[in-house]
């Protein structure tokens, strides 16, 4: 015996935030659809979405792993109490029908782009760059925009590594204090640090930690520059993340001013890094930050 739609859309509706939840029922789900079962009948595959270490305490405690009958083994059912987070950040709905017969929705992700926010600042700050320069670019300077070409496109990541030192030893020669109030030029602080962050995400891509860390030590501690360039030090913990720099993590987060600012990436981290059993406080902005982790491109491995 099915569960009636209105009973079952409900169920969803109750339990789901209002990002994508009609799109998602209305484009991936039949009219005359019914799960055959009175349990939690929301699935994902965790290696499209979460890779091997997906939270056991996401899981669903009614329908338990030895009954599933699903055709992949990366196959889990949701709890219920947690559908909103996962429905909210889903691509596509569609049915799947275990080897029982037994009806369930499935939630499809497709790959994260990798660095997204931060490339398209990025862009954006070369494109202004190259307008204020103009013809007057110093060629250091030009290294800076091949580096960062290449770390877009992922080629290359040595020829990336020998233009990110050309630019950082300009940078040298121009530091900014960070470490007091930003009481010169603010376009100025944008660009300088904007460069750092490129400089230490291409170290980064090269496994060189060492000196990805000493470039860090000109931006990414002081507090002042955090709102201002958060997308980019975002992108550069999740290239951390998923290169497993499971110490360094654990020293950037030793600063507690720095640990509550980010917040998610340090749960992220703690979660896939250190406990996968650690609980989530901020599930919703955790979740894409881990799909991206697992997702993260080879290329850039």
């Amino acid at each position: 015996m099915g569960i009636e739609k209105e009973i079952w859309f409900n169920y969803l509706e109750n339990r789901s935030h209002p990002n994508g939840f009609y799109h998602l029922v209305y484009n991936g789900v039949p009219d005359d659809w019914q799960p055959h079962q009175n349990f939690d009948f929301v699935v994902l595959r965790t290696s499209a979405f979460s890779g091997d270490r997906f939270p056991k305490g996401n899981i669903s405690k009614t329908f338990p792993r030895e009954e599933y009958c699903f055709p992949e083994s990366d196959y889990v059912v949701l709890d219920k109490e947690l559908l909103g987070v996962y429905m909210s950040i889903a691509d596509k709905m569609t049915t799947i029908t275990d080897a029982k017969g037994r009806n369930f929705i499935e939630l499809i992700y497709y790959p994260p782009e990798p660095l997204p926010t931060a490339r398209a600042k990025w862009d954006e700050y070369l494109d202004e760059y190259e307008e204020r320069r103009g013809e007057n670019i110093d060629p250091r300077e030009v290294a800076l925009i091949e580096a960062y070409e290449l770390l877009k496109t992922g080629t290359d990541k040595e020829r990336a590594l020998a233009c990110a030192k050309k630019w950082g030893d300009f940078l040298s020669n121009r530091r900014v204090d960070l470490s007091g109030d930003l009481d010169f030029d603010l376009n100025e602080i944008w660009h300088v640090a904007i460069g750092y962050n490129i400089v230490a995400t291409v170290y980064a891509w090269n496994d060189d930690f060492d000196n990805a860390a000493i470039v860090d030590s000109y931006y990414i501690k002081y507090p002042n520059i955090w709102d201002i360039l958060g997308e980019h030090i975002s992108a550069y913990l999740t290239m951390l993340m998923a290169k497993k720099q499971k110490q360094y993590l654990e020293y950037l987060f030793r600063d507690p001013a720095f640990k509550e600012s980010f917040l998610p990436h340090f749960e992220a981290y703690y979660s896939l890094l250190v406990d996968g059993n650690y609980p989530l406080t901020r599930m919703m902005e955790v979740v894409p930050i881990i799909n991206s982790v697992n997702n993260f491109p080879k290329y850039y491995l």
